[in-house]
């Protein structure tokens, strides 16, 4: 049957696969559109409880929409479009640049400020964050690729990507402070977003991760997480939810990390090694769902990375990612099978360890290479 209910604020309904049935406003004002979920539910109505169940749940969403309805009526309902028309875009790119100097994220922080040139030489400054639509990026892009030259010289595909990827971040970071409804960015195709290029893995030698267990890092917790992930191959986002529960005794001395991938929602079973223990730190009173590493800001690890990385004399561009790269590398260096580093690694094919295996064979060719000539 066709809705005919032509009101700003109208009564919806969403089937969920457990049957339940959600209840939510859809919202209409000056060509904007706003859902509000209202956490009521339809049951199935298996008898007359459940019938008057859902009566009494019919009854208290159709008062929250007239409360609704005279809120936007009233002018009381405010919608984040009404928040973006009044935040300068500018003003906001240049709080979050203070904000992450602030918290010692230098890197992030000078990104920022080269992004907001480039908008500033793009669009000027009387922008708001209403104005930054699909449309905007669009344009943007286009303006990176190409106009740029005329200022100064032609931005790098790498440095366009980054630019890019920042200002999708803080548009993220807008939503979550209810500045914006909703991410512009997640409006493009992929094919219309600036792509990586795909690099080689980059990884540690097993006497550059020495070098960077001897040096002293400014901040422990990011030294152990590292080091830890080097002989684990965990990734950044397991081993900072990596709980006490999540690691088992299996023998006598012997240690296993059980956890769920985060990125594949797959289980990996992984033992833990001498090299591995060595960087676990002390438990103290913590109890099994205490955080095994207490991280800080993701984005302020890397600054510690960088100095850490240039006092143990390793002139590579660090990241944390990269332990992970070092981890599948080492193993298969020192004689473990594919099958077996993709099983560690929580790989859902082995094609993705492959990569590694031809790491592996090119350290292989270089140490036979070092072997000096018999004359």
């Amino acid at each position: 049957m066709k809705n005919t209910d032509l009101s700003p604020v109208r009564l919806r309904t969403k089937n969920l696969s457990s049957g339940r049935v959600s209840l939510y406003l859809d919202i209409v004002k000056e060509n904007e559109r706003r859902k509000e979920y209202l956490g009521l539910y339809l049951v199935p109505e298996l008898n007359k409880a459940d019938k008057n169940a859902n009566k009494a749940t019919m009854k208290i969403a159709e008062e929250i929409k007239a409360k609704r309805t005279v809120e936007l009526i009233e002018g009381r309902l405010s919608f984040a479009g009404d928040k973006a028309k009044r935040t300068d875009l500018i003003r906001w790119l240049e709080d979050q640049q203070v904000y992450y100097y602030n918290n010692d994220n230098t890197n992030y922080s000078k990104t920022i400020h080269n992004l907001i040139r480039h908008v500033r030489l793009f669009r000027g400054d009387k922008l708001t964050m209403k104005d930054v639509t699909p449309g905007f990026l669009r344009s943007f892009l286009d303006y990176m690729k190409g106009n740029v030259n005329k200022y100064g010289g032609k931005l790098s595909d790498e440095t366009i990507y980054t630019y890019f990827t920042v200002l999708s971040i803080l548009m993220n970071k807008a939503v979550r402070h209810e500045i914006i409804a909703a991410n512009p960015f997640h409006k493009l195709s992929q094919g219309e977003k600036p792509q990586r290029r795909t690099k080689k893995k980059e990884y540690l030698t097993l006497d550059e991760v020495k070098r960077m267990a001897e040096a002293e890092c400014d901040d422990i917790r990011v030294k152990r997480a590292f080091l830890f992930c080097c002989f684990t191959g965990l990734r950044y986002i397991d081993v900072s939810r990596l709980k006490w529960k999540h690691i088992s005794e299996i023998g006598e001395g012997e240690y296993q990390i059980e956890v769920v991938q985060q990125k594949t929602k797959e289980p990996v079973y992984i033992p833990l090694s001498a090299n591995a223990l060595r960087w676990l730190p002390d438990r103290g009173d913590d109890g099994r769902e205490n955080y095994v590493f207490k991280f800080r800001d993701r984005s302020i690890i890397y600054d510690y990375l960088d100095r850490w990385a240039k006092k143990a004399g390793v002139e590579k561009h660090v990241t944390f990612h990269m332990s992970r790269h070092t981890c599948a590398t080492l193993l298969l260096y020192y004689g473990a099978d594919l099958y077996t580093v993709s099983k560690i690694l929580g790989h859902t094919s082995i094609k993705t360890t492959q990569i590694y295996a031809k790491v592996a064979d090119e350290m292989k060719r270089k140490a036979v290479s070092n072997i000096p000539e018999i004359k």
